[in-house]
């Protein structure tokens, strides 16, 4: 099958403990032999033939071969690769299949590549790694299902969605958030309350835990 390593860190003596992310899912791996001299060289970003084996919950690596050498992400871009990979590994449940997110996630890294604008490439993955895991809510209608209205204020609610409220700085008007159900990603200000938007949500289904890897940005992600 094929995988991307999401985390890898050391295990006993000469192997690594690997997250990888499959279409079947995410899995912790050991992979044998690692940290020998002549062992595998983990790259992450990089897509990887995989085999494993085992009974236990932690499978063996018995098949880890590296299927593309791309050019490597450098400076803010290997951030974001970081900072998607995070992501993953923190919200993913182990062993449950997302073939649409896998396809994804292969989306966003080569736009990464592709020298792509990086704010919407992470709005877009962020709001859709949201619905995939379906924690999704309506951008068009309120909690009670009746449609925003593009002159009232909403607050978000990210286990049920938007209810009817008053201006605040946590609130968010109809019309932005209507703008940010036509997925039109390139204008500014969609972003930036598409920003709001995540972040809210991220913490919310994080717990309120920090998400370590915005802390080598130099300006918020």
């Amino acid at each position: 099958m094929h995988a991307y390593v999401l985390h890898s860190r050391p295990y006993k003596e000469t192997s690594a403990l690997l997250d990888v992310f499959t279409e079947q899912g995410r899995q912790r791996v050991v992979l044998r032999g690692a940290r020998r001299s002549k062992g595998h060289k983990v790259q992450l970003f990089s897509l990887y033939a995989i085999e494993w084996a085992g009974r236990s919950e932690l499978k063996t690596l018995t098949q880890f071969d590296n299927l593309e050498f791309t050019p490597p992400l450098i400076g803010e871009r290997l951030f974001c690769g970081f900072y998607l990979n995070e992501l993953l590994t923190r919200l993913l449940p182990e062993q449950d299949a997302y073939p649409i997110l896998f396809e994804l996630y292969q989306v966003a890294l080569f736009a990464l590549r592709e020298q792509q604008p990086i704010e919407p490439i992470l709005r877009q993955f962020e709001w859709q790694l949201i619905v995939q895991l379906g924690y999704g809510y309506s951008l068009t209608e309120d909690s009670d299902q009746q449609p925003l209205q593009a002159e009232q204020y909403y607050q978000l609610q990210p286990d049920v969605g938007f209810c009817a409220s008053y201006p605040h700085q946590q609130h968010y008007l109809g019309a932005d958030i209507l703008c940010l159900s036509e997925a039109d990603w390139e204008k500014q200000h969609t972003l930036r309350v598409a920003k709001r938007l995540m972040r809210q949500t991220l913490a919310f289904h994080l717990k309120g835990q920090p998400i370590i890897s915005r802390e080598f940005f130099t300006r918020p992600l």
